[in-house]
């Protein structure tokens, strides 16, 4: 709406007056007084008024050859981004209405701002009548305008009706738009349709309303000729001041101007609306049309009359990021009415923009291998320019791919893209003329060729012009250009691909505009220009043989422990089970890290008289059969494709093996006749006289179609076969896949019928060599018989008897050498374990030293405690009458108390309270405080006490009456009692202050959480949350975002958790286990509520963890087993829907955040924390996350390990984790049985990890204080290989009970460790407390259970000694503390009490140094 209307309507009483935008007239332009000049002055007035300096320009855009006015300004400050601001007004505007906004704006950034077509003092062109196309034709003009200026990317800030125009250009050209910035913007919502309560119109305003909708909306202004300003001045005052220059007048000069030229722009408006303002095509409906990654953020006025309800429809239902602003105070024109506001949202969200584009890694712009282009679009031209295979009979080469789902795997245009670009294209034509090569593709798709873009000729290579998509028009104007060039530079005839048809609109449009081409199949000329491969395609295909070898050994492996075990397993099975697992990193290993690696085909697996030698045919879904298997299997690596057939027969017939022979002889003979200048029909019959000769019985057994083909992109070259009609001739640097097999052999020692009928097959892929022998691709894969055959082997006859008795019960020959093998085995892993050892000895102790001479400049950073000191000066000491009156004053804003002392108020700070009690007693109230000092708190903090030699108060009494005296209005025992209330109060909130400072230290604020604009964002339901964050135990959703996950209760409570702060992310299945858990362990703690936090699980309960002992079980009833079932097929979902979540996170951030599994097998008992739980390592550290808390320890940090009570006299050992930080504490891990040993020992030496090994238990804290007090020392007296020599006494034998009683734990070292298990937040602060304030539990400040027990069993021993010893001593022992009771607390023999005009004694003890003083005052 334009600038001047509030309503976006104009007045009733001057409609009248409007006129038609057709009849303009030269006389009318004289009234209208309409004058670029004075435009341009008013808009320099304006911009001048604001300080902006700006650079304006006309930039020519293809629509009619119009010009759009530009004005841009510089960056002030240091540039921060090349994506510009661009700055789009709304109706009836122009540039100059940013006049308060580029300056601010233009800190950090170019900014832009341009009038749009029709507009302002851009040209003015005649837009379609038809809506559509005429916001078409402005969107473009956009695009047009975008390409001029050079931007790549931009922020893309629009007002009104050009936010309208900004959505429908982001609709188009997504990629453009960096942030889409619609301010207060119009055309969104539907047209209410009019209810039956609604008022119906008077028939003569139906009549003046259809009148008037014929005018343009500005048509009264423009009638109003010289008065034009003054209507705008009367219906808008405001403006004037929020465009504050020298003239007032200005900015209504301006927008007069404006709209007082011709109309275009504003008609085509008019065509886009429907009366009352609403859009014809409201942009609601296509809005979510938009790309999902374009972020959107809304700004509306809080009193403007346009309608948010769209922008807050939009948020709820698009996937990407979507933010409504709301700006308090403002209007329609949220830019002019509050402009600083306005402005500081524009620049936080460029701001955060840019903050995430660092962020997160710059998405790579995928364009066009040039070399690759240019080498085989070289090779193209060279072979069509001579005129070979047939490429002479036209000028013109279509190649077209389209959007078809139901399209076939292998067709010769998706091997044209491949072959020429390396990837598939869809919905791309492609037109090859002597004269250019002409792309016709989506605006991405057609930016890929930008690498390849040229002018000119390169080499043989014409220039290449990338066209985009218009689909406007359905690319009609497009396919006019296309098949201009085809009629002038190929005589209108083009080769394409006849066989290869798409059905697509774009294919079925291109289909109806060239049907008057002539076109020519061209499939069997483009066989011979794939087949020779350039030397990178010959090492693509040897990769990619190397691929197949791999999965034929995997395939292998599986056949022969279905055979071993005797399984039944589907062929089926295998094949996709195979084909599932052919890109696996366990398949290929380090072939699979970068390479793409997929099958030509599902694997064809044939066994038990079932056979075929097809290409097409599937593996069957009977069970494997153990006679002779035939596996056909190909891997296609980066597009290009090789293939092996290997027989494995068991125990076979030697009429079998003689026919496996010929037929290896038989494809041996091709292989050698496979010379560059061969006829392939020459080749077939070598191979079939081959066989003859080595198998005359059987030759008529031979598979006699074909020998093979050429193979590459395409799997199968059907115009290059080895056949008995293929007149073509062999050439250096094609890839043949040679194929030999015999039919309805007879298997003599078939145990039954299904494996009596058999067919053996052979095949290898191959690359015709110019000189020597041709190479075999797949070699490695033997396929010599003795690799071919499987049988059993039988137990020696000659054995010992004592062998057969062992055999007997073991129920298998074998199993007697498979134990065999694995005690050699570990006596040799022993010996490599030692060695590696020795070796990681030798290393430890000189890296160390050099990390601690690294690190020994710098200092540790002491932690500073909060000041005391209640007044710095005396001019902040309070003055108030209660001090006046020495009565006992609590100044809150200081934390202070300040109590009278001898007639003099003292200031004592709270944190020097330790505690105070009250009591009533007769007539009097006492209020004792008592202070902290030196001693007062053992092990606690003394650095409060920088003097400890000081004098120090330690307590004070305070006694008032609580009798009124005459006069007295309350009893002077009233200040006690509040004093003693505000102290507590005071008290608890101070150490809840100190707390939470305490658990802030070392938490770090993460960023911002940036949420993810795809469209589907991997999301995990139903989970709960470890530990406790949230106040009840309540479900909610994890979903991962840009640079985090956020974790939503149900009752809305977030958790974020960024990936830059996560240390390690663990996934832990369900197997054996009765939660499945996600668990993060953060680099920094985080403070979520008032506590931090350095790990957080989410999990979900799996099966039911209570069973009804009281029920009686059967093992075979229904019930039980179908619940088994059950839960069994929810584990699986389970784990597969976790799995999936963390594929999709390590997609979503392009590998950069991965998840870690603990490897259960490896896993052992052990006592982390206070109970035994199963340790599982992990591929960087070993866990346990089922109990909480948590154990995580990460093996880079380690630097030994050390086992404690290494004994065979003893069950259970320890081991003490020592850090590469000396100044962290050591983790132990207790009780772990010592059948765990070997295999801990095993996962420590793999992991390069130091250990050693002792009997007794080490004081460590005395150990790690020694080698941080003096590091050189350590080192140079041995370093760790003191704990070198305990290992190497572990032989030696030692007394049982010496060993248990060395295994005694000190304080620090069984207490210290020990951490809350409480997952709850409440705050235990006791007011009565002697200690600080905690947040936390108090739980782990007590005894354990041992301790307690020693404690209980020390007090039943002396009871029963004083029993025994008489009641005598215990009466003696009871008057000896009462005596002493009445001493501290009698006051006879001090000074005589004296009564203060406070009314009240003061009792107080005095401590100098280590002797404590008691006395009186009074």
């Amino acid at each position: 709406m334009p600038p001047w209307s509030s309503s976006g309507r104009l007045p009733h009483d001057i409609r009248h007056e409007m006129e038609t935008s057709t009849n303009v007239a030269n006389s009318w332009s004289l009234w209208t007084r309409a004058s670029l000049v004075k435009l341009a002055e008013a808009e320099k007035r304006l911009f001048a008024t604001f300080g902006a300096q700006i650079i304006s320009r006309f930039i020519p855009v293809r629509f009619k050859g119009s010009e759009i006015y530009t004005v841009t300004t510089e960056p002030t400050d240091e540039k921060k981004s090349d994506d510009p601001i661009v700055l789009v007004h709304g109706f009836g505007a122009g540039v100059a209405v940013w006049s308060a906004n580029i300056a601010a704006l233009a800190k950090h950034h170019v900014v832009h701002a341009f009038d749009l077509l029709g507009f302002g003092r851009s040209s003015r062109p005649r837009f379609s009548d038809d809506p559509t196309l005429a916001e078409l034709e402005m969107v473009e003009s956009i695009e047009d305008w975008r390409k001029s200026m050079g931007i790549e990317k931009m922020y893309l800030v629009a007002h009104s009706f050009g936010a309208y125009l900004a959505s429908s250009y982001a609709l188009e050209h997504p990629h453009r738009v960096k942030h889409l910035v619609l301010v207060d913007p119009w055309g969104f919502p539907e047209r209410i349709a009019p209810t039956e309560k609604q008022i119906k119109p008077y028939p003569w305003m139906t009549f003046i309303g259809g009148v008037l909708s014929q005018f343009n909306p500005l048509a009264t202004m423009r009638a109003a000729g010289p008065y034009g300003p003054s209507i705008v001045k009367k219906f808008r005052p405001d403006l004037s001041l929020r465009y504050k220059s020298e003239n007032p007048d200005d900015i209504y000069d301006y927008l007069y101007h404006c709209n007082a030229q011709r109309p275009t722009g504003e008609t085509a408006f008019k065509g886009m609306t429907i009366p009352f303002g609403w859009a014809k095509r409201p942009m609601i409906k296509r809005f979510n049309g938009i790309d999902a990654s374009v972020p959107v953020t809304f700004i509306y006025g809080s009193k403007s009359w346009i309608d948010p309800g769209p922008a807050f429809d939009i948020q709820a239902q698009r996937n990407g990021y979507v933010d409504v602003q709301i700006i308090r105070g403002a209007g329609h024109h949220v830019y002019a009415d509050s402009p600083t506001s306005f402005n500081e949202v524009v620049q936080t969200i460029v701001n955060e923009q840019e903050k995430l584009s660092q962020s997160m890694p710059e998405k790579k712009i995928l364009t066009a291998d040039k070399d690759l282009f240019l080498r085989h679009a070289t090779a193209l031209y060279e072979c069509w320019n001579a005129g070979s295979y047939g490429l002479g009979d036209v000028e013109g080469l279509m190649v077209m791919v389209g959007q078809d789902e139901g399209a076939v795997q292998y067709s010769k245009s998706k091997a044209f893209q491949i072959w020429l670009l390396n990837t598939e294209l869809l919905d791309t034509l492609m037109i090859f003329t002597k004269k250019g090569i002409y792309v016709l593709a989506s605006n991405r798709k057609a930016d890929y060729f930008n690498s390849v873009k040229s002018d000119e000729f390169v080499g043989v290579v014409p220039p290449v012009t990338p066209i985009h998509r218009d689909k406007s028009d359905k690319d009609a104007a497009n396919f006019a250009k296309l098949l201009k060039f085809i009629k002038d530079d190929a005589n209108n005839k083009v080769g394409y691909f006849a066989k290869d048809v798409f059905d697509s609109d774009f294919c079925n449009d291109w289909q109806k505009a060239s049907a008057d081409v002539e076109k020519v199949d061209l499939s069997a000329a483009f066989v011979h220009v794939f087949a020779v491969k350039d030397e990178p395609e010959i090492e693509m295909c040897r990769n990619s043989a190397a691929a197949t070898v791999n999965a034929w050994s995997y395939a292998r492996k599986k056949f022969i422990e279905a055979i071993d075990q005797e399984k039944k397993v589907k062929h089926s099975r295998l094949a996709n089970e195979i084909d599932s697992e052919i890109g696996s990193l366990k398949v290929q290993g380090p072939l699979a890290k970068n390479k793409t690696i997929e099958t030509c085909y599902n694997p064809i697996i044939m066994s038990g008289g079932n056979y075929s030698l097809k290409w097409s045919t599937e593996s069957s879904d009977k069970l494997l059969h153990f006679g002779v298997i035939v596996t056909s299997l190909g891997a296609r690596l980066e597009n290009y494709c090789t293939n092996l057939t290997r027989t494995l027969m068991v125990e076979p017939s030697k009429n079998l093996e003689e026919a496996y022979e010929g037929l290896l002889a038989t494809q041996v003979a091709i292989i050698e006749a496979l010379k560059p200048g061969a006829k392939l029909r020459d080749v077939y019959d070598l191979g079939v006289k081959t066989f003859r000769e080595k198998c005359p019985d059987i030759a008529d057994k031979l598979h006699k179609k074909d020998f093979g083909f050429v193979t590459g992109i395409e799997f199968r070259e059907g115009g290059l076969t080895i056949s008995p009609k293929c007149e073509e001739k062999v050439k250096a640097g094609m890839i043949f896949i040679v194929s030999v097999g015999a039919e309805g052999l007879t298997n003599t020692k078939a145990k039954d019928d299904a494996g009596r009928n058999v067919t053996i097959a052979l095949s290898d892929t191959i690359l015709v060599k110019s000189e020597g022998s041709n190479e075999i691709l797949t070699e490695r894969a033997k396929s010599r018989l003795k690799n071919s055959v499987i049988r059993f082997k039988e137990e020696e006859e000659d054995a010992k008897d004592s062998n057969k008795e062992n055999t007997e019960e073991m129920g298998r020959g074998k199993r007697s050498v498979v134990l065999t093998d694995q005690t050699r085995n570990k006596a040799t892993n022993e010996d490599k374990r030692k060695e590696h050892q020795k070796l990681l000895a030798q290393q430890l102790n000189n890296a160390a030293r050099q990390r601690l001479a690294q690190a020994s400049g710098a200092s540790e950073a002491k932690k500073i405690k909060k000041s005391n000191v209640s007044y710095k000066t005396y001019d902040k000491f309070p003055v108030d009458t209660e001090i006046n009156k020495l009565n006992i004053f609590v100044d809150k804003r200081h934390d202070t108390i300040i109590l009278p002392i001898f007639g003099v108020p003292v200031p004592f700070h709270i944190s020097m309270i330790k505690n105070c009690s009250q009591s009533v007693e007769g007539d009097f109230t006492y209020l004792r405080i008592n202070f902290a000092h030196p001693g007062s708190q053992i092990g606690k903090e003394t650095a409060q006490f920088p003097n400890p030699l000081a004098t120090y108060l330690k307590e004070l009494t305070y006694r008032a009456s609580n009798v009124k005296e005459h006069g007295e209005s309350i009893a002077p025992s009233n200040n006690l009692t509040t004093a003693f209330r505000l102290i507590k109060e005071i008290q608890k909130r101070f150490r809840t202050e100190e707390a939470e400072e305490r658990e802030k230290e070392g938490a770090v604020k993460q960023d911002k959480l940036i949420l993810s604009q795809a469209k589907a964002n991997p999301k995990l339901k139903d989970l709960f949350v470890r530990p406790n964050i949230i106040a009840k135990r309540i479900s909610g959703s994890l979903e991962a975002h840009i640079n985090g996950f956020r974790y939503t209760s149900l009752r809305g409570d977030r958790i974020d958790v960024l990936y830059n702060n996560i240390k390690h992310a663990f996934f832990q299945p369900c197997d054996n286990e009765m939660i499945i858990l996600l668990h993060f362990h953060l680099k920094h703690p985080v403070l979520w509520g008032k506590k931090k936090y350095k790990d957080i699980q989410f999990y979900t309960e799996v099966g039911e963890i209570t069973t009804d002992l009281g029920k009686y079980h059967h093992m075979q009833d229904r019930d039980d087993v179908q619940s088994e079932q059950m839960e069994r097929e929810m584990r699986r979902k389970l784990n597969q829907t976790f799995q999936n979540f963390c594929d999709k996170v390590v997609k979503q951030t392009n590998d950069q955040f991965d998840f870690d599994a603990p490897f259960s097998e490896l896993g052992f008992l052990g006592v982390p924390h206070r109970s035994s739980c199963m340790l599982k390592p992990t591929s960087s550290c070993l866990v346990n996350l089922t109990e909480w808390p948590p154990f995580i320890v990460t093996l880079d940090e380690v630097e030994l390990v050390h086992f404690e009570r290494v004994s065979f006299q003893l069950k259970n050992f320890d081991m003490v984790f020592i850090f590469k930080d000396y100044n962290r504490k050591t983790q132990m891990v207790q009780q772990i049985p010592m059948s765990s040993l070997d295999g801990v020992k095993e996962w420590l030496n793999t992991s390069d990890l130091r250990y050693t090994e002792g009997i007794q238990s080490l004081n460590w804290p005395k150990i790690m204080k020694t080698i941080t007090d003096d590091p050189e020392e350590f080192f140079e007296t041995g370093g760790w290989n003191f704990l070198a020599a305990d290992s190497d006494q572990e032989d030696e034998p030692e007394d049982e009970s010496e060993s248990e009683d060395a295994y005694t734990p000190s304080e620090s070292e069984s207490g210290e460790d020990e951490s809350d298990e409480d997952e709850s937040e409440g705050e235990a602060t006791s007011e009565d407390s002697d200690e600080e304030g905690s947040l936390e539990s108090d739980e782990s400040e007590g005894k354990d259970w041992s301790d307690l027990e020693e404690e209980a069993a020390r007090a039943d021993k002396k009871r029963d000694q004083e029993e025994i010893g008489g009641g005598d001593r215990k009466r003696q022992h009871e008057r000896e503390r009462e005596r002493d009771r009445k001493r501290h607390h009698s006051s006879k023999g001090g000074p005589p009490s004296k009564r203060h005009n406070c009314g009240w004694h003061v009792t107080y003890t005095v401590v100098w140094s280590s002797s404590i003083v008691v006395e009186t005052f009074a």
